[in-house]
């Protein structure tokens, strides 16, 4: 562990040392080797959590936009209340600082880092994998490997931890952003502002000093992270020329930056990793970032979830996450369902050919809750399926298990998921565990998983 907790930390980590009744949020400082400076790291710990003993707990990381934060009253208590009353299983949120301020001796303004190493900026890569994910897994009671460490992502924060995870697989295994600024077309209004300031300011040639103003700084710190060039006398190139004419060739190298060129140069069929995007259905800002993204994901065949929500692109990021979160931790900590599949045994040569499967929901959740369209089987034995199967919109509610409780059914093709349980390694007679996840209608996610037996059909994957 490179990073360094400072005295304070250690006096905040006394008090934890006991099972805790209630989620905590604190503020951490610790020390960067990479960066060379102290960075601020804030983590939520669940109630129930113990520093020592048990399995350990799974960790979201979430990656802040401007001027958002996970903790809002709103976000801390709902998650505090889906963990205490058992609807979610207990998870750490940790916030790492994923700003920087380029120009201090001008302005206290602070850019996203992207999450990337720059020689014209700093090492916000390093920062972030050699020094803050091995502080937290050796701070606090994780699971310390990629199959508990989620992301999450709002705005330019979303692209910053998309783009880490893309380059680096060994991370997480599940992304999701809310109002995902993945594309930089965006950044032509900005420039505009830079051309204006250079103007209001100086005189040609144009040198954009940074204290012309707040885009003229917001420009240089994006070109400072993504477009390095130590053979220019800046250290990286500028987008606008000395006359304030838009440099082509430098606009087209920052275009390629898009979140869906890095997937389309860095996805491979050996990287398993789920991705959700939610948006605004009127955010100009960034709506089409994400459909855009869709389109190269659907091209690529990698499979992913993407929903729209009523209204725009939230500025104040404290309402975005106030308003969104619980749902970004519900796709990566799923509400604990309990699901019934029958028959026991999926054999495609039986009639009906479809398995049943009715999803019990806990606590005071109602299944005329569930969005039916969104039941899908994502996994068999533990293997993400490229082509999750989808269940029949065609639901029945009932007590299915004479509990006092209702369930919704829906139905598998059974041999569907024969074929998929083959294609994961089962054979007949083997027990295969399926696991269903669906969506509320306010969009939180859940999911559940039963065993059946893969039936003794001499050749499954050949029967729908």
């Amino acid at each position: 562990m490179r990073g360094k907790v400072s005295c304070i930390v250690i006096v905040a980590l006394a008090a934890a040392l006991s099972v805790q009744a209630g989620g905590d949020y604190q503020v951490y400082t610790i020390t960067s080797d990479a960066l060379g400076e102290e960075r601020s790291v804030a983590v939520y710990l669940p109630e129930g959590y113990a520093p020592i003993g048990g399995q350990g707990f799974p960790v979201i990381y979430y990656f802040a936009g401007d001027g958002s934060t996970f903790n809002t009253t709103a976000a801390v208590d709902q998650l505090d209340a889906h963990i205490s009353e058992g609807v979610i299983d207990p998870v750490i949120v940790v916030e790492p600082d994923s700003h920087w301020m380029p120009y201090p001796d001008v302005s206290t303004d602070r850019f996203p880092t992207f999450n990337m190493n720059s020689p014209a900026a700093n090492q916000y890569r390093d920062w972030l994998v050699e020094d803050l994910i091995p502080w937290v897994d050796s701070t606090f009671n994780t699971i310390a490997d990629r199959s508990h460490r989620y992301a999450v992502g709002h705005c330019l924060g979303a692209y910053g931890v998309w783009r880490m995870a893309m380059e680096q697989h060994d991370l997480f295994s599940s992304l999701s952003s809310m109002q995902g600024s993945f594309e930089w077309a965006w950044l032509a209004s900005l420039v505009s502002g830079v051309r204006a300031e250079a103007r209001a300011s100086e005189t040609p040639p144009y040198q954009y000093f940074p204290e012309n103003g707040f885009a003229t700084r917001g420009v240089h710190a994006v070109s400072r992270i993504l477009l390095p060039n130590s053979e220019v006398p800046r250290g990286y190139d500028f987008p606008l020329d000395p006359d304030g004419n838009l440099d082509n060739e430098v606009w087209q190298k920052l275009l390629l930056q898009d979140i869906g060129t890095i997937v389309q140069n860095e996805w491979h069929p050996d990287f398993s990793v789920d991705l959700f995007m939610s948006v605004g259905e009127d955010d100009q800002q960034v709506g089409g970032d994400a459909e855009g993204l869709a389109v190269v994901l659907d091209d690529l065949g990698i499979p992913y979830v993407f929903r729209t929500y009523p209204g725009g692109h939230d500025y104040d990021g404290a309402t975005a996450v106030s308003e969104h979160f619980l749902v970004q931790a519900t796709f990566h900590d799923p509400i604990n369902a309990v699901v019934d599949v029958s028959p026991r045994v999926a054999d495609p040569r039986v009639y009906p050919q479809l398995l049943r499967v009715a999803v019990e929901l806990p606590g005071d959740l109602d299944v005329t809750d569930i969005d039916c369209t969104t039941l899908t089987l994502i996994d068999i034995d533990g293997t993400r399926l490229d082509c999750p199967i989808g269940c029949t919109q065609t639901c029945e509610i009932s007590d299915l298990n004479g509990n006092g409780r209702d369930d919704l059914s829906v139905w598998l093709p059974c041999g569907r998921v024969a074929r998929a349980a083959v294609d994961a390694g089962a054979k007949a007679g083997d027990s295969i565990e399926l696991t269903i996840r669906g969506e509320l209608d306010d969009g939180r996610f859940f999911a559940a998983a039963d065993t059946v037996t893969l039936g003794s059909a001499p050749n499954p994957v050949a029967v729908d």
